[in-house]
């Protein structure tokens, strides 16, 4: 969990701000993984913090909602561009 929390802050994850008065912060809880190495045994435990986003009311707490997604078409033209371009 510390490494977690580590990486998070060297990435500059998030800046730490007041809360505004009236807005309820989202919540968040701790994701444990094992990871296991190609031979199956155990390489790594894994600890994740995940915001816990299902506690929001559409309306109240958001009213749009975006996620960048690239399609494989877009990367692939993209990727002969460059090639083209040298």
């Amino acid at each position: 969990m510390q490494d977690e929390l580590q990486a998070l802050h060297d990435d500059h994850t998030w800046d730490i701000v007041p809360c505004p008065s009236g807005v309820k912060p989202i919540g968040c809880k701790w994701v444990y993984t094992i990871k296991l190495g190609t031979d199956g045994s155990l390489d790594r435990y894994k600890a994740r913090l995940v915001a816990l986003k299902n506690q929001q009311k559409y309306s109240l707490d958001y009213r749009k909602t975006f996620a960048l997604v690239a399609k494989r078409t877009t990367i692939h033209t993209i990727m002969a561009i460059f090639v083209l371009k040298g």
